[in-house]
Protein backbone atom coordinates (compact mmCIF):
# COMPACT_ATOMS: atom_id res chain seq x y z
CA UNK A 1 0.00 0.00 0.00
CA UNK A 2 1.33 3.46 -0.90
CA UNK A 3 2.84 5.60 1.83
CA UNK A 4 0.47 8.03 3.46
CA UNK A 5 -2.69 6.68 1.83
CA UNK A 6 -4.09 4.31 4.42
CA UNK A 7 -5.04 5.77 7.78
CA UNK A 8 -3.98 4.02 10.94
CA UNK A 9 -6.93 1.92 12.03
CA UNK A 10 -7.36 -1.15 14.11
CA UNK A 11 -8.27 -4.43 12.42
CA UNK A 12 -11.70 -4.63 10.84
CA UNK A 13 -14.43 -6.36 12.86
CA UNK A 14 -15.31 -9.83 11.62
CA UNK A 15 -18.80 -8.80 10.48
CA UNK A 16 -17.45 -5.95 8.33
CA UNK A 17 -14.74 -8.18 6.91
CA UNK A 18 -17.31 -10.81 5.98
CA UNK A 19 -19.51 -8.19 4.32
CA UNK A 20 -16.54 -6.78 2.43
CA UNK A 21 -15.60 -10.21 1.07
CA UNK A 22 -19.23 -10.84 0.10
CA UNK A 23 -19.49 -7.50 -1.74
CA UNK A 24 -16.22 -8.07 -3.58
CA UNK A 25 -17.35 -11.57 -4.57
CA UNK A 26 -20.70 -10.19 -5.78
CA UNK A 27 -18.96 -7.53 -7.83
CA UNK A 28 -16.63 -10.06 -9.46
CA UNK A 29 -19.54 -12.41 -10.20
CA UNK A 30 -21.62 -9.70 -11.86
CA UNK A 31 -18.68 -8.58 -13.98
CA UNK A 32 -17.82 -12.11 -15.13
CA UNK A 33 -21.40 -13.23 -15.78
CA UNK A 34 -21.89 -14.08 -19.45
CA UNK A 35 -18.70 -12.40 -20.60
CA UNK A 36 -17.64 -15.29 -22.85
CA UNK A 37 -21.00 -16.24 -24.32
CA UNK A 38 -22.54 -13.04 -25.64
CA UNK A 39 -21.91 -11.68 -29.13
CA UNK A 40 -19.87 -8.58 -29.82
CA UNK A 41 -21.61 -5.30 -30.55
CA UNK A 42 -20.45 -2.79 -33.13
CA UNK A 43 -17.97 -0.80 -30.99
CA UNK A 44 -16.29 -4.02 -29.92
CA UNK A 45 -15.81 -4.90 -33.57
CA UNK A 46 -13.78 -1.70 -33.77
CA UNK A 47 -11.43 -3.12 -31.16
CA UNK A 48 -11.25 -6.47 -32.97
CA UNK A 49 -10.47 -4.77 -36.28
CA UNK A 50 -7.72 -2.71 -34.67
CA UNK A 51 -5.84 -5.74 -33.36
CA UNK A 52 -6.62 -8.03 -36.36
CA UNK A 53 -3.80 -6.77 -38.61
CA UNK A 54 -0.67 -8.66 -39.59
CA UNK A 55 1.55 -7.53 -36.74
CA UNK A 56 2.31 -4.87 -34.18
CA UNK A 57 3.12 -2.27 -36.82
CA UNK A 58 -0.36 -2.79 -38.29
CA UNK A 59 -1.89 -2.32 -34.86
CA UNK A 60 0.03 0.89 -34.33
CA UNK A 61 -0.96 2.21 -37.76
CA UNK A 62 -4.63 1.32 -37.35
CA UNK A 63 -4.83 2.98 -33.94
CA UNK A 64 -3.26 6.21 -35.14
CA UNK A 65 -5.38 6.27 -38.31
CA UNK A 66 -8.80 5.43 -36.89
CA UNK A 67 -9.05 5.24 -33.11
CA UNK A 68 -9.40 8.13 -30.68
CA UNK A 69 -7.10 6.59 -28.06
CA UNK A 70 -3.43 5.69 -27.92
CA UNK A 71 -2.19 2.14 -28.69
CA UNK A 72 -1.94 1.36 -24.93
CA UNK A 73 -5.26 -0.45 -24.52
CA UNK A 74 -5.12 -2.18 -27.90
CA UNK A 75 -1.68 -3.60 -27.17
CA UNK A 76 -3.10 -5.26 -24.05
CA UNK A 77 -6.00 -6.72 -26.03
CA UNK A 78 -3.60 -7.97 -28.70
CA UNK A 79 -1.62 -9.83 -26.02
CA UNK A 80 -4.84 -11.39 -24.72
CA UNK A 81 -5.99 -12.47 -28.19
CA UNK A 82 -2.57 -13.81 -29.14
CA UNK A 83 -2.59 -15.94 -25.98
CA UNK A 84 -6.21 -17.17 -26.15
CA UNK A 85 -7.25 -16.82 -29.78
CA UNK A 86 -9.85 -14.42 -31.22
CA UNK A 87 -13.03 -14.76 -29.20
CA UNK A 88 -15.38 -12.48 -27.24
CA UNK A 89 -13.75 -13.68 -24.02
CA UNK A 90 -10.21 -12.91 -25.17
CA UNK A 91 -11.24 -9.46 -26.40
CA UNK A 92 -13.05 -8.66 -23.15
CA UNK A 93 -10.63 -10.23 -20.69
CA UNK A 94 -8.52 -7.08 -20.16
CA UNK A 95 -11.68 -5.08 -19.38
CA UNK A 96 -12.81 -7.72 -16.91
CA UNK A 97 -9.46 -7.66 -15.10
CA UNK A 98 -9.37 -3.86 -14.91
CA UNK A 99 -13.03 -3.73 -13.85
CA UNK A 100 -12.23 -6.06 -10.96
CA UNK A 101 -9.13 -3.98 -10.24
CA UNK A 102 -11.26 -0.84 -9.95
CA UNK A 103 -13.50 -2.64 -7.48
CA UNK A 104 -10.43 -3.33 -5.34
CA UNK A 105 -8.97 0.17 -5.75
CA UNK A 106 -12.11 1.93 -4.50
CA UNK A 107 -11.48 0.55 -0.99
CA UNK A 108 -8.14 2.33 -0.25
CA UNK A 109 -9.26 5.33 -2.31
CA UNK A 110 -12.37 5.87 -0.17
CA UNK A 111 -10.32 5.44 3.00
CA UNK A 112 -7.76 7.96 1.76
CA UNK A 113 -10.43 10.57 1.00
CA UNK A 114 -12.70 10.07 4.02
CA UNK A 115 -10.44 8.43 6.60
CA UNK A 116 -13.32 6.10 7.48
CA UNK A 117 -13.42 2.39 6.78
CA UNK A 118 -17.24 2.33 6.84
CA UNK A 119 -17.33 4.78 3.95
CA UNK A 120 -14.87 2.53 2.15
CA UNK A 121 -17.01 -0.53 2.82
CA UNK A 122 -20.15 1.17 1.54
CA UNK A 123 -18.27 2.54 -1.48
CA UNK A 124 -17.35 -1.04 -2.40
CA UNK A 125 -21.09 -1.83 -2.30
CA UNK A 126 -21.81 1.10 -4.62
CA UNK A 127 -19.09 0.02 -7.06
CA UNK A 128 -20.00 -3.67 -6.91
CA UNK A 129 -23.55 -3.29 -8.20
CA UNK A 130 -23.18 -0.22 -10.43
CA UNK A 131 -24.69 -1.20 -13.78
CA UNK A 132 -22.40 1.07 -15.81
CA UNK A 133 -19.24 -0.17 -14.12
CA UNK A 134 -20.38 -3.75 -14.70
CA UNK A 135 -21.08 -3.05 -18.36
CA UNK A 136 -17.70 -1.45 -19.03
CA UNK A 137 -16.03 -4.39 -17.28
CA UNK A 138 -17.61 -6.64 -19.91
CA UNK A 139 -17.04 -4.50 -22.99
CA UNK A 140 -14.00 -4.78 -25.25
CA UNK A 141 -13.32 -1.04 -25.14
CA UNK A 142 -10.75 1.01 -23.18
CA UNK A 143 -13.07 2.45 -20.53
CA UNK A 144 -12.45 -0.13 -17.79
CA UNK A 145 -8.70 0.37 -18.20
CA UNK A 146 -9.10 4.15 -18.05
CA UNK A 147 -11.27 3.97 -14.92
CA UNK A 148 -8.81 1.67 -13.15
CA UNK A 149 -5.83 3.88 -13.99
CA UNK A 150 -7.86 6.93 -12.94
CA UNK A 151 -8.46 5.44 -9.49
CA UNK A 152 -4.75 4.66 -9.15
CA UNK A 153 -3.88 8.21 -10.22
CA UNK A 154 -6.05 9.74 -7.49
CA UNK A 155 -4.76 7.25 -4.95
CA UNK A 156 -1.17 8.13 -5.83
CA UNK A 157 -2.00 11.85 -5.87
CA UNK A 158 -3.28 11.62 -2.30
CA UNK A 159 -0.12 9.78 -1.27
CA UNK A 160 1.97 12.50 -2.90
CA UNK A 161 0.02 15.19 -1.02
CA UNK A 162 1.04 13.57 2.24
CA UNK A 163 4.67 13.03 1.20
CA UNK A 164 5.55 15.37 -1.70
CA UNK A 165 9.24 14.43 -1.50
CA UNK A 166 8.64 10.67 -1.65
CA UNK A 167 10.22 9.24 -4.79
CA UNK A 168 8.03 6.16 -4.60
CA UNK A 169 4.83 8.21 -4.38
CA UNK A 170 6.01 10.44 -7.24
CA UNK A 171 6.84 7.46 -9.46
CA UNK A 172 3.46 5.87 -8.70
CA UNK A 173 1.66 9.12 -9.52
CA UNK A 174 3.55 9.69 -12.77
CA UNK A 175 2.99 6.15 -14.05
CA UNK A 176 -0.68 5.99 -13.03
CA UNK A 177 -1.54 9.42 -14.42
CA UNK A 178 0.28 8.87 -17.70
CA UNK A 179 -1.47 5.49 -18.04
CA UNK A 180 -4.82 7.22 -17.39
CA UNK A 181 -4.28 9.71 -20.20
CA UNK A 182 -3.00 7.12 -22.66
CA UNK A 183 -5.90 4.79 -21.82
CA UNK A 184 -8.32 7.52 -22.93
CA UNK A 185 -7.33 11.09 -23.67
CA UNK A 186 -10.51 12.59 -22.21
CA UNK A 187 -9.52 11.18 -18.83
CA UNK A 188 -6.75 13.75 -18.83
CA UNK A 189 -9.31 16.00 -17.12
CA UNK A 190 -8.11 14.21 -13.96
CA UNK A 191 -4.95 16.33 -14.10
CA UNK A 192 -7.01 19.51 -14.13
CA UNK A 193 -9.02 18.27 -11.12
CA UNK A 194 -5.83 17.50 -9.21
CA UNK A 195 -4.19 20.82 -10.09
CA UNK A 196 -7.22 22.81 -8.93
CA UNK A 197 -7.41 20.81 -5.72
CA UNK A 198 -3.71 21.32 -5.10
CA UNK A 199 -4.13 25.08 -5.54
CA UNK A 200 -7.11 25.14 -3.19
CA UNK A 201 -4.92 23.61 -0.49
CA UNK A 202 -2.57 26.63 -0.66
CA UNK A 203 0.61 24.53 -0.74
CA UNK A 204 3.61 25.55 1.31
CA UNK A 205 6.41 27.29 -0.54
CA UNK A 206 8.80 24.53 0.53
CA UNK A 207 6.72 21.98 -1.38
CA UNK A 208 6.71 23.89 -4.67
CA UNK A 209 10.02 22.42 -5.88
CA UNK A 210 8.99 18.73 -5.70
CA UNK A 211 5.63 19.49 -7.34
CA UNK A 212 7.26 21.44 -10.18
CA UNK A 213 9.56 18.48 -10.78
CA UNK A 214 6.54 16.19 -10.83
CA UNK A 215 4.75 18.45 -13.30
CA UNK A 216 7.78 18.59 -15.62
CA UNK A 217 8.22 14.82 -15.59
CA UNK A 218 4.52 14.29 -16.27
CA UNK A 219 4.62 16.71 -19.20
CA UNK A 220 7.56 14.77 -20.66
CA UNK A 221 5.69 11.47 -20.32
CA UNK A 222 2.62 12.90 -22.05
CA UNK A 223 4.43 14.75 -24.83
CA UNK A 224 4.32 11.85 -27.35
CA UNK A 225 0.52 11.82 -27.17
CA UNK A 226 0.36 15.44 -28.34
CA UNK A 227 0.91 14.38 -31.95
CA UNK A 228 -2.09 12.05 -31.94
CA UNK A 229 -4.21 14.64 -30.13
CA UNK A 230 -3.34 17.20 -32.82
CA UNK A 231 -4.39 14.72 -35.50
CA UNK A 232 -7.66 14.00 -33.68
CA UNK A 233 -8.38 17.72 -33.43
CA UNK A 234 -7.76 18.07 -37.16
CA UNK A 235 -10.27 15.36 -38.09
CA UNK A 236 -12.77 16.05 -35.32
CA UNK A 237 -15.58 16.82 -37.79
CA UNK A 238 -15.32 13.34 -39.27
CA UNK A 239 -15.62 11.84 -35.77
CA UNK A 240 -18.51 14.05 -34.62
CA UNK A 241 -21.35 11.61 -33.95
CA UNK A 242 -23.05 12.97 -30.78
CA UNK A 243 -26.12 15.03 -31.62
CA UNK A 244 -26.16 18.60 -30.33
CA UNK A 245 -28.44 19.25 -27.37
CA UNK A 246 -29.22 22.11 -25.02
CA UNK A 247 -27.58 22.93 -21.67
CA UNK A 248 -30.15 20.76 -19.89
CA UNK A 249 -28.41 17.67 -21.28
CA UNK A 250 -25.45 18.28 -18.95
CA UNK A 251 -27.72 18.25 -15.92
CA UNK A 252 -29.58 15.18 -17.18
CA UNK A 253 -26.34 13.26 -17.67
CA UNK A 254 -25.10 14.28 -14.22
CA UNK A 255 -28.31 13.02 -12.61
CA UNK A 256 -28.04 9.71 -14.47
CA UNK A 257 -24.89 8.91 -12.56
CA UNK A 258 -26.86 8.88 -9.33
CA UNK A 259 -30.20 7.39 -10.49
CA UNK A 260 -32.89 9.52 -8.84
CA UNK A 261 -34.94 6.66 -7.40
CA UNK A 262 -31.98 4.91 -5.80
CA UNK A 263 -30.60 8.22 -4.54
CA UNK A 264 -33.95 9.21 -3.03
CA UNK A 265 -34.37 5.88 -1.21
CA UNK A 266 -30.78 5.87 0.08
CA UNK A 267 -30.94 9.50 1.21
CA UNK A 268 -34.23 8.94 2.99
CA UNK A 269 -32.86 5.89 4.79
CA UNK A 270 -29.65 7.74 5.76
CA UNK A 271 -31.54 10.72 7.18
CA UNK A 272 -33.97 8.47 9.06
CA UNK A 273 -31.12 6.49 10.59
CA UNK A 274 -29.15 9.62 11.47
CA UNK A 275 -32.13 11.31 13.13
CA UNK A 276 -33.11 8.14 15.01
CA UNK A 277 -29.57 7.61 16.24
CA UNK A 278 -28.92 11.34 16.81
CA UNK A 279 -25.44 10.88 15.48
CA UNK A 280 -23.51 11.61 12.29
CA UNK A 281 -20.24 9.88 11.55
CA UNK A 282 -18.93 11.56 8.41
CA UNK A 283 -15.96 13.71 9.38
CA UNK A 284 -13.76 13.73 6.30
CA UNK A 285 -10.98 16.33 6.02
CA UNK A 286 -12.28 19.28 4.01
CA UNK A 287 -9.51 19.43 1.38
CA UNK A 288 -10.16 15.83 0.39
CA UNK A 289 -13.90 16.35 0.30
CA UNK A 290 -13.13 19.29 -1.99
CA UNK A 291 -11.30 16.83 -4.23
CA UNK A 292 -14.43 14.69 -4.42
CA UNK A 293 -16.53 17.74 -5.30
CA UNK A 294 -14.19 18.74 -8.10
CA UNK A 295 -14.18 15.16 -9.37
CA UNK A 296 -17.98 15.12 -9.44
CA UNK A 297 -18.59 18.40 -11.24
CA UNK A 298 -15.53 19.49 -13.25
CA UNK A 299 -15.73 16.78 -15.97
CA UNK A 300 -19.26 17.92 -16.83
CA UNK A 301 -18.15 21.53 -17.04
CA UNK A 302 -15.24 20.66 -19.33
CA UNK A 303 -17.38 18.52 -21.65
CA UNK A 304 -20.05 21.26 -21.74
CA UNK A 305 -17.43 23.78 -22.90
CA UNK A 306 -16.14 21.63 -25.76
CA UNK A 307 -18.95 22.33 -28.31
CA UNK A 308 -18.56 26.14 -28.32
CA UNK A 309 -14.77 25.94 -28.23
CA UNK A 310 -14.11 23.13 -30.74
CA UNK A 311 -17.41 22.82 -32.65
CA UNK A 312 -17.84 19.15 -31.75
CA UNK A 313 -20.12 17.57 -29.17
CA UNK A 314 -18.99 15.06 -26.55
CA UNK A 315 -22.10 15.23 -24.37
CA UNK A 316 -22.50 11.49 -24.00
CA UNK A 317 -22.32 9.39 -20.86
CA UNK A 318 -19.35 7.34 -22.06
CA UNK A 319 -17.28 10.52 -22.37
CA UNK A 320 -18.19 11.52 -18.82
CA UNK A 321 -17.18 8.23 -17.26
CA UNK A 322 -14.32 9.90 -15.42
CA UNK A 323 -16.92 11.21 -12.92
CA UNK A 324 -18.49 7.80 -12.28
CA UNK A 325 -16.06 6.66 -9.51
CA UNK A 326 -16.71 9.93 -7.68
CA UNK A 327 -20.43 9.17 -7.74
CA UNK A 328 -19.76 5.75 -6.18
CA UNK A 329 -17.60 7.33 -3.48
CA UNK A 330 -20.33 9.89 -2.76
CA UNK A 331 -22.84 7.06 -2.35
CA UNK A 332 -20.45 5.43 0.12
CA UNK A 333 -20.32 8.64 2.17
CA UNK A 334 -24.10 8.98 2.09
CA UNK A 335 -24.63 5.43 3.37
CA UNK A 336 -22.13 6.03 6.19
CA UNK A 337 -23.85 9.17 7.52
CA UNK A 338 -25.51 7.42 10.49
CA UNK A 339 -22.96 6.95 13.25
CA UNK A 340 -21.55 3.62 14.37
CA UNK A 341 -23.55 1.81 17.01
CA UNK A 342 -26.90 3.39 16.11
CA UNK A 343 -29.82 1.03 15.77
CA UNK A 344 -30.36 1.83 12.08
CA UNK A 345 -26.73 2.26 11.04
CA UNK A 346 -27.04 -0.35 8.27
CA UNK A 347 -30.40 0.87 6.96
CA UNK A 348 -28.96 3.08 4.16
CA UNK A 349 -26.88 0.18 2.82
CA UNK A 350 -29.93 -2.10 2.86
CA UNK A 351 -32.04 0.56 1.13
CA UNK A 352 -29.35 1.11 -1.51
CA UNK A 353 -28.87 -2.58 -2.28
CA UNK A 354 -32.60 -3.29 -2.28
CA UNK A 355 -33.56 -0.43 -4.59
CA UNK A 356 -30.64 -1.19 -6.89
CA UNK A 357 -31.62 -4.86 -7.05
CA UNK A 358 -35.27 -4.03 -7.74
CA UNK A 359 -34.98 -0.97 -9.98
CA UNK A 360 -31.59 -1.09 -11.72
CA UNK A 361 -30.35 -4.62 -12.15
CA UNK A 362 -33.47 -6.44 -13.44
CA UNK A 363 -34.04 -4.03 -16.39
CA UNK A 364 -30.33 -4.19 -17.16
CA UNK A 365 -30.37 -7.98 -16.96
CA UNK A 366 -33.52 -8.56 -18.98
CA UNK A 367 -31.43 -10.12 -21.73
CA UNK A 368 -29.07 -11.85 -19.33
CA UNK A 369 -26.44 -9.13 -19.23
CA UNK A 370 -26.03 -5.48 -18.33
CA UNK A 371 -26.56 -3.93 -21.72
CA UNK A 372 -29.14 -4.60 -24.37
CA UNK A 373 -26.49 -4.04 -27.03
CA UNK A 374 -24.96 -7.46 -26.52
CA UNK A 375 -28.20 -9.18 -27.46
CA UNK A 376 -29.63 -6.70 -29.94
CA UNK A 377 -26.56 -6.50 -32.19
CA UNK A 378 -25.79 -10.08 -33.11
CA UNK A 379 -23.84 -9.33 -36.27
CA UNK A 380 -22.47 -12.85 -36.60
CA UNK A 381 -25.95 -14.37 -36.67
CA UNK A 382 -27.36 -11.75 -39.05
CA UNK A 383 -24.45 -11.99 -41.51
CA UNK A 384 -24.47 -15.80 -41.40
CA UNK A 385 -28.18 -15.90 -42.22
CA UNK A 386 -27.73 -13.47 -45.11
CA UNK A 387 -24.83 -15.44 -46.58
CA UNK A 388 -26.88 -18.65 -46.59
CA UNK A 389 -29.05 -17.07 -49.30
CA UNK A 390 -26.58 -14.71 -50.95
CA UNK A 391 -25.32 -15.51 -54.44
CA UNK A 392 -22.09 -14.30 -56.05
CA UNK A 393 -22.47 -10.94 -57.71
CA UNK A 394 -25.37 -9.72 -55.57
CA UNK A 395 -24.64 -6.36 -53.89
CA UNK A 396 -24.84 -6.10 -50.09
CA UNK A 397 -25.65 -2.61 -48.86
CA UNK A 398 -24.44 -2.28 -45.26
CA UNK A 399 -24.91 0.27 -42.48
CA UNK A 400 -22.75 -0.57 -39.46
CA UNK A 401 -23.61 2.71 -37.71
CA UNK A 402 -19.99 3.83 -37.53
CA UNK A 403 -19.42 7.54 -38.03
CA UNK A 404 -16.68 6.86 -40.61
CA UNK A 405 -19.35 5.67 -43.08
CA UNK A 406 -20.14 9.20 -44.26
CA UNK A 407 -16.54 9.68 -45.37
CA UNK A 408 -16.59 6.22 -47.02
CA UNK A 409 -19.67 6.88 -49.15
CA UNK A 410 -18.39 10.33 -50.09
CA UNK A 411 -15.05 8.90 -51.25
CA UNK A 412 -13.05 10.79 -48.61
CA UNK A 413 -11.99 7.84 -46.51
CA UNK A 414 -8.66 6.09 -46.34
CA UNK A 415 -8.36 2.37 -47.03
CA UNK A 416 -8.22 1.83 -43.28
CA UNK A 417 -11.46 3.77 -42.84
CA UNK A 418 -13.23 1.63 -45.43
CA UNK A 419 -11.94 -1.58 -43.88
CA UNK A 420 -12.91 -0.43 -40.38
CA UNK A 421 -16.44 0.52 -41.42
CA UNK A 422 -17.13 -2.91 -42.96
CA UNK A 423 -15.69 -5.02 -40.14
CA UNK A 424 -18.88 -6.01 -38.25
CA UNK A 425 -20.03 -7.55 -41.55
CA UNK A 426 -16.72 -8.42 -43.23
CA UNK A 427 -15.36 -10.24 -40.16
CA UNK A 428 -17.84 -13.04 -40.85
CA UNK A 429 -17.26 -13.25 -44.62
CA UNK A 430 -14.67 -14.87 -46.83
CA UNK A 431 -12.35 -12.31 -48.47
CA UNK A 432 -13.90 -12.92 -51.89
CA UNK A 433 -17.38 -12.19 -50.57
CA UNK A 434 -16.38 -8.76 -49.29
CA UNK A 435 -16.27 -7.36 -52.82
CA UNK A 436 -20.07 -7.31 -52.73
CA UNK A 437 -20.20 -4.75 -49.90
CA UNK A 438 -21.55 -1.26 -50.61
CA UNK A 439 -21.60 1.34 -47.83
CA UNK A 440 -24.65 3.28 -46.71
CA UNK A 441 -24.00 6.57 -44.87
CA UNK A 442 -23.86 7.01 -41.11
CA UNK A 443 -26.63 9.59 -41.30
CA UNK A 444 -28.51 11.28 -44.09
CA UNK A 445 -27.22 14.75 -44.98
CA UNK A 446 -27.61 16.97 -48.07
CA UNK A 447 -24.33 15.46 -49.31
CA UNK A 448 -25.25 11.82 -48.74
CA UNK A 449 -28.89 11.93 -49.94
CA UNK A 450 -27.98 11.61 -53.67
CA UNK A 451 -25.85 8.56 -52.81
CA UNK A 452 -28.89 6.76 -51.41
CA UNK A 453 -30.59 7.19 -54.78
CA UNK A 454 -27.49 5.82 -56.52
CA UNK A 455 -27.56 2.74 -54.29
CA UNK A 456 -31.22 2.14 -55.17
CA UNK A 457 -30.48 2.53 -58.85
CA UNK A 458 -27.81 -0.16 -58.46
CA UNK A 459 -30.36 -2.37 -56.70
CA UNK A 460 -32.79 -1.82 -59.58
CA UNK A 461 -30.15 -3.00 -62.08
CA UNK A 462 -29.56 -6.30 -60.23
CA UNK A 463 -32.06 -9.18 -59.95
CA UNK A 464 -31.42 -9.47 -56.21
CA UNK A 465 -29.56 -7.41 -53.64
CA UNK A 466 -29.36 -7.22 -49.87
CA UNK A 467 -29.43 -4.64 -47.10
CA UNK A 468 -27.98 -5.24 -43.63
CA UNK A 469 -27.47 -2.85 -40.76
CA UNK A 470 -28.89 -1.01 -37.79
CA UNK A 471 -32.28 0.61 -37.95
CA UNK A 472 -31.14 4.26 -37.87
CA UNK A 473 -30.15 4.32 -41.57
CA UNK A 474 -31.62 1.07 -42.88
CA UNK A 475 -35.23 2.05 -42.17
CA UNK A 476 -35.04 5.37 -44.11
CA UNK A 477 -33.27 3.54 -46.93
CA UNK A 478 -36.01 0.91 -47.10
CA UNK A 479 -38.69 3.62 -47.11
CA UNK A 480 -36.99 5.06 -50.17
CA UNK A 481 -36.78 1.59 -51.71
CA UNK A 482 -40.54 1.15 -51.36
CA UNK A 483 -41.06 4.41 -53.22
CA UNK A 484 -38.61 3.53 -56.01
CA UNK A 485 -40.45 2.55 -59.22
CA UNK A 486 -37.98 -0.20 -60.12
CA UNK A 487 -37.21 -1.78 -56.72
CA UNK A 488 -39.29 -4.29 -54.75
CA UNK A 489 -38.68 -5.01 -51.06
CA UNK A 490 -39.02 -8.79 -51.18
CA UNK A 491 -38.10 -9.96 -47.67
CA UNK A 492 -37.20 -8.82 -44.20
CA UNK A 493 -35.62 -10.36 -41.10
CA UNK A 494 -34.73 -8.71 -37.82
CA UNK A 495 -31.98 -9.64 -35.35
CA UNK A 496 -32.54 -7.19 -32.51
CA UNK A 497 -31.47 -3.79 -33.84
CA UNK A 498 -30.02 -5.33 -37.01
CA UNK A 499 -32.22 -5.66 -40.09
CA UNK A 500 -31.66 -7.82 -43.15
CA UNK A 501 -33.72 -6.96 -46.25
CA UNK A 502 -33.83 -8.55 -49.66
CA UNK A 503 -34.39 -6.23 -52.64
CA UNK A 504 -35.39 -7.29 -56.13
CA UNK A 505 -35.53 -5.49 -59.41
CA UNK A 506 -39.14 -4.82 -60.36
CA UNK A 507 -40.50 -6.44 -63.53
CA UNK A 508 -39.67 -4.24 -66.45
CA UNK A 509 -36.87 -2.42 -64.64
CA UNK A 510 -34.25 -1.04 -67.05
Amino acid sequence: MMDGVMPNERAWPRAETTLLVALLALGVFLRAKGIASHPLWVDEYGTWWTIAGEGWSDLWHRVLTIQGQSPFYYALVRISVDALGPSPFALRLPSLLFGVGLLWACLPLAQAIFGDRRVALFAVAAFAVNERLIFYSQEARPYALALFCLALSFLAYLALLDRPRSRRARAAYLLATAATVYAHYLFGVAILIQVLHWLLRRPRRADLGPWLVTAALLAALLAPGAFQLADLAGRREALDWVERTGPGEVVRLWLRYFDGRVLLATTGAALLAAVAGRRLSLQGPRPRLALLGLWLFLPFLVIALIPPLFDVSLLHRRYLLMALPAAGLAYGALMALPGRGTRLAWLPLCAFLLTTALLRLPPAQKSGLFSERFHTENWKWAVGTLLERHRPGEPIFYATHLVELNAVVLGRSSEEGRSFSTWPVAAHMAPAQRDALRALPYRETPETTPLLSERLDEAASTPRSWVIGTSAIVEPFIRRARQHPHVVVAGRARYGRIYVFQLRAAPGAP
